[in-house]
């Protein structure tokens, strides 16, 4: 029987999370990548914003 623990471990690791924590996710991630890029009327924003959108959102997917 495997331990209480190797089993909550397990859990964390494997389960995904659900409708409304992936969309507080994404809401929270652009807002950290707009934050992050100086605002949505920055150059950096106008010129990086979609490789920077793309690599935060890849670690969720």
């Amino acid at each position: 029987m495997e331990q209480p623990y190797e089993r909550i471990t397990n859990l964390e690791e494997t389960m995904r999370a659900d409708g409304a924590q992936e969309l507080t996710l994404n809401k929270e991630g652009k807002r950290v990548v707009i934050e992050a890029l100086g605002g949505k009327s920055s150059p950096p924003y106008k010129n990086m914003a979609f490789k920077v959108f793309s690599a935060n959102f890849s670690l969720f997917g």
